[in-house]
């Protein structure tokens, strides 16, 4: 057999290996993900409310304030509180969001929004995170395009890229855009311009582990990239790490080394162990705060954080 023939082979084994690659992605997606252990894992409507507030921001430009993070954001920034401040916002966090996600969204959407200010939820857990739950949350609630396809090809983990194949597939199809998501799921109420209000609950307090904070290096080069995008733009930025469960917080014995790399990178406020709040009365677990807590936090970023 001569060279060219083999190569012709080949180039039509792969055509047709793509092929049926992709058509048993959606196949099985369809008929057998929700029946055992896979590579896919399609999550329409999941926590947070996330295809709601993809829709939502489509409608919005030239806002005052941007806040981009994980449920530590979209459950904390109240967008409500800012308005009555006299702010324009939107509140574009997502559940487990790391950086390499915020660095999606923000490609997609920071020339449209167009913030005077953006407002970075940090938090050791996420930059220590692979960001494949995050992915995941994002591809199955939004429409794939090139900053999907491109993060995707970044993480390079079968169910990013199986995911990813599979909601293009309901794209194509028209599928996810005839989803809607109910504004109330349990005890969450998406409110307008992305915050997740939950009804009040309170938290009991609980033992952990010491832990070492480690910041993974894909993670923080993501988070620089971010920034960068801000300051081509001209674009204001601040990081706040908001609070957790003082409980919670101090599991991490190092504290001081998260600190030390978000002040390196920018205006940094770490904000556990500055305000009145008490783990049993202002947070509904661990890591988030009640209304009552997200009232206090919020207050204070008016009065004194913006200000400042």
């Amino acid at each position: 057999m001569d060279m060219k023939r083999f190569l012709y082979r080949i180039g039509l084994f792969s055509i047709f290996a793509a092929v049926f690659y992709f058509a048993g992605v959606f196949v099985f997606g369809h008929f057998f993900q929700s029946k055992i252990e896979s590579n896919i894992k399609y999550k329409f409507g999941a926590i947070g409310h996330l295809h709601t507030r993809l829709i939502d921001v489509q409608d919005e430009s030239d806002v005052d304030i941007l806040f981009m993070g994980s449920s530590h954001c979209y459950r904390v920034f109240d967008t409500r509180i800012y308005d009555t401040a006299g702010y324009k916002s939107f509140n574009l966090g997502s559940s487990n969001q790391t950086p390499i996600q915020t660095l999606l969204l923000l490609r997609r959407h920071l020339t449209q929004l167009n913030p005077k200010l953006v407002v970075f939820e940090v938090n050791p857990i996420y930059f220590s995170s692979d960001g494949v739950e995050s992915s995941i949350d994002i591809l199955s609630n939004s429409a794939i395009d090139a900053s999907c396809i491109r993060m995707a090809a970044q993480m390079s983990h079968p169910k990013t890229s199986n995911t990813l194949i599979y909601s293009a597939w309901l794209d194509v199809l028209g599928v996810k855009s005839a989803l809607k998501e109910d504004v109330s799921k349990e005890m969450d109420t998406y409110i307008p311009h992305g915050f997740v209000e939950r009804k009040i609950s309170y938290y009991k307090t609980n033992d952990y582990d010491s832990e070492l904070i480690e910041i993974l290096p894909e993670q923080l080069e993501a988070f620089k990239q971010c920034i960068e995008l801000c300051m081509e733009r001209g674009i204001a930025y601040k990081l706040l790490y908001t609070p957790m469960a003082s409980d919670n917080f101090h599991s991490y014995s190092n504290n001081d080394y998260f600190d030390s790399v978000m002040t390196e990178l920018g205006t940094y406020e770490n904000l556990n162990g500055k305000l009145p709040l008490t783990d049993t009365l202002h947070f509904y677990d661990s890591h988030h705060l009640n209304q009552h807590g997200v009232e206090i936090v919020n207050n204070y970023i008016v009065e004194e954080v913006l200000n400042r």
